[in-house]
């Protein structure tokens, strides 16, 4: 489980830092994917990488690796983006979350 601070900043100011997840984050590893996390209430300081792996759901309209490669297909971009963006290419932040 994650907080939604984990995934998407909680200001403005926090997009540019590690707050939030960004495309390198995520790891295509095929039949799963692994998420790296920097930063959590926690681990405030970036002292270790949480990693936490998720797995393909075949059939499920909940596989999370199935949704992960659809929304990369939209938003194609480097890994220096921010992971969750609008259609406007505007990160997406804890209020709209």
């Amino acid at each position: 489980m994650a907080r939604k601070s984990n995934l998407v900043p909680t200001v403005k100011k926090y997009i540019f830092s590690h707050h939030c997840l960004w495309k390198s984050d995520v790891e295509d590893c095929g039949d799963h994917l692994i998420v790296h996390m920097r930063w959590s209430k926690t681990n405030q300081f970036w002292e270790r990488v949480i990693r936490t792996p998720l797995p393909c759901l075949p059939g499920s309209v909940l596989c999370p690796v199935s949704a992960y490669i659809n929304f990369i297909k939209f938003h194609k971009g480097s890994g220096d983006d921010v992971l969750f963006l609008l259609s406007s290419k505007r990160p997406v932040t804890y209020y709209l979350f």
